[in-house]
């Protein structure tokens, strides 16, 4: 019996790795807060989600609790943010 990963999974896996890495509490990508300790994991998380397994947008903004925009934008700065910004790249 083959058992089907889903996006869904996927994303949840990401985010609970995330999380564990960066020392936060279950569900902290989720927070609206928009304080670095949450956005940089959010963020990194998202363009994995996004550049590595091809995640849609909406899937990972609902993981986030965000609106898919938001994925739009991290994806568009991460580029930039790696070359100049030491905290993003090194976390």
């Amino acid at each position: 019996m083959k058992i089907r990963i889903t996006h869904e999974k996927t994303m949840n896996h990401i985010c609970k790795v995330t999380e564990e890495v960066f020392g936060l509490r279950s569900g902290a990508l989720a927070y609206r807060s928009r304080k670095q300790k949450y956005q940089i994991p959010r963020m990194i998380a998202s363009n994995i989600a996004r550049i590595e397994k091809k995640i849609h947008y909406n899937t990972i903004a609902k993981a986030f609790n965000r609106h898919r925009s938001s994925i739009y934008h991290y994806e568009k700065q991460h580029e930039a943010l790696f070359s100049t910004w030491d905290k993003y790249r090194t976390q």
